[in-house]
């Protein structure tokens, strides 16, 4: 019984650890750096620099994550070196740095100098999303919260140096290197880089199917801003932006909760039954049912205090936008726990149907510039997602120890 005590007071340790610290990071995100480049850039510019990250973020979170979650998978089930993973991140970065190209090309940026720019802000960014494993991989908590407090100040001292209309990008480039300049001097994950193990390829072909699942999930959390700044404008991009800010910020928890919910169950070995999934299920609901009472009357005061030019022109889409945001966060962490009993295939599965689903329902509304019903189809696409990983968990578990 004490043992059991003590995993679930390392476990409630660790969640709060990685919250703490994200919410650190969101809070300078949100309250700094976000408000102090839109009134440096303008809402029209700000909306297209909006909409350049979510292109980045697409690649860069996705190879980064993908690498980061295969290497937690792997952990204690096959013998890995740090140069398998390296190898994986070196072709990832080649891809990262042509997506930050396209970003800059879908925006309408000019100059050699932007386009750079851009591509190291995505492979940096691609580097910081991995580099947080390390700190997974030992349970250590406590340096996790220090490798976001860095990335926090990082932000800060960017945004202080450099938050002007011709290199706001090197804002994101000193703060996501300043994070994993940290790894590299405090942890273990970069050390013998060069140094392969005889399950390279497999650790390759594992982490390609995991960041094309990735890319799925992330195309569809930033392709609102995509699909809004390429059929609207830019502007339209910072209102949807500024009125699903609190629901987005939720979202961004994902990382952190699966990380600790894949580190958890990896190390305790813990069986999946259906009573424990539904559980889960159960657990996620009141979650996101208290999130949602804790944001709707919240929502429009903290954007009047940080966007207050904008504040009048979102009001109307607080509700909508910030429930699907938060349906999607559920999903997500449901997801995570289907894939000890699911196949990785599963995952892939249901985040392309959702992709098919949303591009249907969505793309219609931004066609004909009615960013209400947009937003009120992505709820409906989030949460017959939500559905389809609940009765698809609730039917295929066993009482088997994963």
């Amino acid at each position: 019984m004490m043992g059991k005590a003590h995993r679930k007071y390392e476990f409630l340790q660790s969640v709060l650890l990685s919250v703490v610290g994200l919410c650190v990071y969101n809070l300078a995100i949100q309250v700094f750096v976000y408000p102090t480049l839109d009134r440096v850039l303008g809402h029209e510019s700000y909306g297209h620099m909006l909409t350049a990250i979510s292109v980045i973020s697409v690649a860069a979170v996705s190879v980064g994550v993908g690498v980061n979650y295969e290497r937690m998978a792997l952990h204690q089930r096959v013998e890995t070196a740090n140069g398998d993973y390296n190898f994986a991140l070196l072709v990832g970065a080649v891809l990262c740095g042509g997506a930050g190209v396209l970003a800059g090309r879908f925006v309408g940026m000019t100059g050699a100098v932007s386009y750079i720019l851009l591509a190291l802000m995505s492979v940096s960014m691609m580097l910081r999303y991995y580099s947080d494993v390390d700190f997974r991989l030992d349970v250590n908590y406590r340096k996790l919260l220090v490798f976001y407090l860095v990335l926090s100040a990082g932000y800060i001292a960017g945004t202080l140096l450099f938050a002007k209309p011709d290199c706001w990008q090197a804002v994101f480039i000193v703060a996501e290197l300043l994070s994993v300049a940290f790894v590299v001097l405090f942890g273990k994950v970069y050390r013998k880089p060069f140094v392969c193990s005889d399950n390279c390829k497999k650790v390759f072909s594992s982490s390609a199917r995991l960041v094309g699942a990735q890319v799925f999930a992330n195309g569809i959390l930033n392709c609102d801003r995509m699909l809004i700044g390429g059929l609207m404008n830019g502007t339209a991009v910072t209102i949807f932006y500024t009125a699903s800010l609190l629901g987005k910020s939720v979202a961004l928890l994902t990382g952190p909760f699966n990380g600790v919910i894949i580190g958890f169950l990896a190390k305790n070995n813990r069986k999946i039954t259906r009573r424990f999934f539904m559980l889960c299920v159960i657990g996620a609901c009141a979650v996101s049912l208290l999130m949602f009472a804790v944001l709707i009357p919240v929502t429009p005061f903290v954007i009047r205090l940080l966007y207050p030019s904008v504040a009048d022109s979102a009001a109307p889409y607080y509700l909508w936008a910030n429930a699907g945001q938060i349906v999607y966060f559920v999903a997500n962490l449901l997801l995570v726990i289907a894939l000890r009993f699911l196949s990785e295939r599963f995952q892939l599965f249901v985040n392309l149907g959702y992709t098919v689903l949303y591009l249907a329902l969505c793309v219609p509304c931004l066609m004909q510039g009615d960013l209400m019903r947009f937003m009120q189809c992505a709820l409906l696409a989030n949460v017959i997602r939500f559905v389809v990983i609940v009765c698809t968990g609730l039917f295929k578990t066993k009482e088997v120890s994963v």
